[in-house]
C-alpha cells in the first residue's frame, strides 16, 4: 500500500509540473523569506527576453502600512542576484497578485540555462524598518518563460 501511495504522489506531482502548476509553494513572514525552486528552460540561454512570472497572495496587509518584497534569483548554493522589487497591495479579499520580471541578464550573470534556479522573496517595509509581525506572503505560482 505504501509503494502505491508513493507512486500516486509522484504521478500527481509530475502532472502538476506538466500543467505548469506549482508542485511546491513558499511562504514568507516578517522574519523569514519564501523560497521556491523553478526550472530554467534550456532556450533561456539564447533568448533576448526571459520572464520570471510570479503570483503571490499577501496576508495581514490591511493595517501593515506599505509592504513590499525583494525578489532574488540564484543557482543552488550560489550567490543571489536581485531581479526586482514590488509593492503588495492590501486587497480586502486577499486576492492573488501577479508580477513579471525580465531575468535574461541575471541568468547570463549566473550562467544558468537549463536546470533549476532558486527564487527568494523577502518581505520589506517600504517606509523603512523591518516589516511588522503578522504580515505574510505565499507564492502561488512561479515559472520562467522565453519570448
Amino acid at each position: 500500500m505504501k509503494r502505491r501511495t508513493t507512486t500516486l504522489f509522484v504521478a500527481a506531482a509530475l502532472a502538476l509540473l506538466a500543467l505548469g502548476l506549482p508542485a511546491s509553494a513558499g511562504t514568507a513572514s516578517a522574519s523569514s523569506p519564501a523560497r521556491v525552486s523553478v526550472q530554467v528552460p534550456q532556450a533561456a540561454g539564447g533568448a533576448g527576453v526571459v520572464m520570471l512570472e510570479l503570483a503571490v497572495t499577501g496576508t495581514g496587509l490591511l493595517a501593515a502600512g506599505h509592504i513590499g518584497a525583494v525578489v532574488t534569483l540564484a543557482r543552488a548554493g550560489g550567490p543571489a542576484v536581485e531581479i526586482g522589487r514590488f509593492s503588495i497591495l492590501p486587497s480586502g479579499g486577499g486576492g492573488e497578485q501577479r508580477y513579471q520580471f525580465n531575468i535574461a541578464s541575471a541568468l547570463k550573470r549566473l550562467g544558468l540555462a537549463g536546470g533549476f534556479a532558486e527564487v527568494e522573496v523577502v518581505l520589506v517595509d517600504r517606509g523603512g524598518g523591518p516589516p511588522p509581525s503578522g504580515v505574510g506572503l505565499s507564492i502561488g505560482q512561479v515559472r520562467i518563460v522565453t519570448r
